[in-house]
């Protein structure tokens, strides 16, 4: 289904003609190249889609800046939130505009300005600001619920953000309550081998692992990390950061070899995608270096030191031997 889809909407997207058909092919295509893991060239639509949606004579403006929206969201979702912020301001202040003019979102569209507060509440996390994005999260929360039901994916995904607010401010409780009630709706609706359901067992594993319940967090990581391979392909971000996050609970136990095999497998993906600059890649690589040396390798901490490190081990299927 995935070929076909990119197949029909490459050849929509290639017209030099902007119209609003040809956007939202664009917008389609970097949604799959996301889901992919491909990421440079996920950008490249996002970039190609806004462009197009400026000239698009039939492109209304509610979705013209739903191509702007999504692209930040993507942008904090790569680690790059400083980028994403300004531009989710921009897209809110343009929808109080419209709105404003008697031209805001209307039907299905109602929820839009929601949407985009959420991704800015995130872009607030991301740079550790919990205090501003609370209120964002909260109106869009109220908007998303009320409009759309308190078991929709946005407003699951709101409280999510919520919940790692909480976390970032040291209510671990409050939010140990809203991620387990959110895996409890996420499985009964969409079930273990979804892309969301995985990501809030993995938010709370992190949970876990900050209050020191490593037992839990361990057993979290290895369910969600049996299921992962199922969601998201080898390459894929997300799965990558599930595997440096358990290999991050697994040296906290002292079990070191693990830790280290799910550490390069992580890092693999990261250099690949994000490259050797980026600051996810960096602080990865400064873990690897305290792990070494805590398991008693100084050579092997130095070895990180000038870029030789060994080789990611092939870890098929989920982690090497969850729960060994």
């Amino acid at each position: 289904a995935g070929a076909l889809l990119e197949t029909a909407t490459e050849a929509l997207s290639s017209r030099d003609d902007a119209t609003a058909d040809s956007v939202r092919a664009l917008g389609s295509l970097a949604v799959l190249a996301k889901a992919r893991g491909e990421l440079v060239r996920a950008e490249e639509f996002y970039l190609r889609a806004i462009e197009r949606a400026e000239s698009a004579s039939d492109l209304d403006p509610i979705t013209r800046e739903l191509q702007r929206s999504n692209y930040a969201s993507f942008l904090v979702e790569i680690g790059r939130a400083e980028e994403a912020l300004p531009l989710l301001a921009s897209v809110r202040a343009r929808y109080a505009d419209l709105e404003r003019e008697g031209r805001g979102p209307r039907g299905g569209d109602v929820v839009l300005p929601a949407l985009a507060a959420m991704h800015e509440g995130n872009a607030l996390l991301a740079l550790n600001k919990p205090a501003e994005a609370v209120p964002l999260l909260e109106d869009a929360l109220e908007v998303q619920e009320r409009l759309l039901g308190p078991e929709h994916s946005h407003a699951l995904a709101t409280r999510n953000a919520l919940a790692m607010a909480a976390k970032a401010s040291g209510e671990l409780e409050k939010a140990r309550s809203a991620y387990e009630r959110a895996i409890e709706i996420l499985r009964a609706d969409v079930g273990l081998r979804h892309a969301s359901t995985l990501t809030v067992m993995n938010n709370l594993a992190t949970l876990e692992v900050q209050a020191k319940a490593l037992p839990r967090a361990l057993a979290l990581y290895e369910e969600l990390l049996r299921a992962a391979p199922a969601v998201f392909p080898a390459e894929h971000l997300s799965l990558a950061s599930f595997r440096l996050q358990y290999g991050n609970a697994l040296g906290r136990v002292g079990r070191y070899a693990e830790c280290e095999r799910e550490t390069l497998a992580g890092l693999a993906v990261y250099r690949a995608q994000l490259g050797d600059e980026h600051a996810w890649t960096k602080e990865r690589l400064e873990y690897l270096k305290r792990m070494y040396k805590a398991w008693g390798k100084p050579e092997l901490a130095q070895r990180v030191e000038e870029g030789t490190w060994p080789e990611p081990p092939a870890l098929p299927g989920g982690p090497t031997s969850p729960g060994r």
